[in-house]
């Protein structure tokens, strides 16, 4: 199992479990990353420096050959305000398509990919098959990930799932993490 995001507050929980279940585990990191959320499990891991803004996945190809599951839960501008517009879409479209692109060269079993409620915009008891409106950049570059993984499948194969959380809470999460109608809007 290949994750990335595994240091933000939900892919600590996946990393968690998946060691827990027995799993071999690579983390895709940035080399800034902080691993604090997985003191207790690093030293079932295998951590790669990775960053989505990295292009060639050649070095990853090679080391990552074998894999059967790519979780992709890395993305930039989830706490609001930390990123510029630009470098939401340069991590969460271009660096998602990079890694789909590996995925597809590793012939992976399954690329789970994981999105955001913000794709569907303002709404309420909305359906997973509700139209997506997301009202801000964050929410255009999630959704657009998720189409490329779909994407992905239909001309491709690849086999997709793409997961949308809604407001999750618990153990580890940011301490200064505030809900806003969308990630970067004041």
């Amino acid at each position: 199992m290949v994750v990335t995001g595994g240091t933000g507050f939900v892919g600590s929980h996946l990393i968690r479990r998946l060691v827990g279940l027995g799993c071999a585990v690579t983390l895709l990191a940035r080399p800034d990353s902080n691993l604090s959320r997985l003191d207790d499990v690093t030293h079932a891991l295998t951590i790669r420096s990775w960053d989505l803004n990295d292009r060639d996945t050649s070095a990853l190809h090679e080391a990552l050959t074998g894999t059967e599951i790519i979780f992709h839960l890395a993305a930039a501008g989830v706490r609001a305000g930390d990123e510029p517009s630009t470098a939401l879409f340069e991590h969460n479209v271009i660096g998602t398509h990079s890694l789909l692109q590996l995925a597809r060269r590793l012939q992976v079993d399954r690329f789970v990919y994981c999105g955001s409620c913000f794709e569907y915009g303002s709404g309420e008891f909305l359906q997973e098959d509700a139209v997506l409106a997301p009202v801000c950049e964050y929410g255009v570059s999630k959704a657009s990930g998720t189409m490329l993984a779909n994407a992905f499948h239909r001309k491709y194969g690849l086999r997709t799932v793409c997961l949308r959380p809604f407001l999750v809470y618990g153990p580890f999460e940011h301490a200064k993490q505030r809900f806003r109608l969308c990630p970067g809007r004041r």
